[in-house]
């Protein structure tokens, strides 16, 4: 499940509004971003994943601690939760109430918090294993 989780986490609603609309005005380039993603990935998988699991590495900023030293691994650990805030979680949030306003009408605020409401909520009540499952079944 957790394999699956992160596949789906991976498509959100910046994808649909964004991707979509940027490969109908410029073409199959745009998905050529995604496609170059699978050999990366495939890579990962085979050469590296192998190597960081002999080590008992789990993370990157684990294998920056053992590495360097504990402060590069908060660094990382803080710079990339300021940029996921910034970047993804905001283009999603914003697809989400674009969508949100253009179908029933709301104000662009009132569709951004009601975004943000129901999916904290969701995520509380049933916790992160609520999460995975409902990314598995996407």
């Amino acid at each position: 499940f957790v394999g699956a989780s992160l596949f789906a986490s991976n498509i959100g609603s910046e994808h649909f509004v964004g991707q979509a609309g940027d490969g109908a005005r410029r073409g199959i380039a745009v998905a050529l971003y995604e496609w170059y993603a699978t050999f990366l990935l495939i890579a990962l998988g085979w050469i590296f994943a192998p190597i960081y699991a002999r080590a008992g590495i789990s993370t990157t900023p684990e294998f920056l601690e053992r590495r360097f030293n504990g402060h590069c691994r908060n660094y990382l650990s803080l710079i990339t939760c300021v940029m996921y805030i910034v970047t993804k979680m905001s283009a999603s949030i914003y697809g989400g109430a674009v969508i949100l306003s253009s179908a029933l009408g709301w104000d662009l605020y009132l569709s951004a918090g009601a975004c943000i409401l129901l999916s904290a909520m969701y995520t509380v009540s049933g916790g992160l294993r609520a999460v995975m499952y409902t990314d598995f079944f996407q």
